[in-house]
């Protein structure tokens, strides 16, 4: 049962990643940047 609910929250976040793959890259990547470098996170980040 839990595998079969972490398969479907799998193919849903696949397919979301898939429709907006450019926003969410780029978001996912300075989000990460920011995240392994503290020193100038802002708020304009979120």
């Amino acid at each position: 049962m839990l595998g079969l609910i972490f398969g479907i929250l799998l193919i849903l976040f696949g397919v979301c990643l898939i429709r907006d793959v450019g926003s969410v890259a780029t978001r996912l990547y300075t989000f990460f940047a920011d995240f392994m470098n503290p020193g100038r996170v802002t708020v304009g980040t979120f």
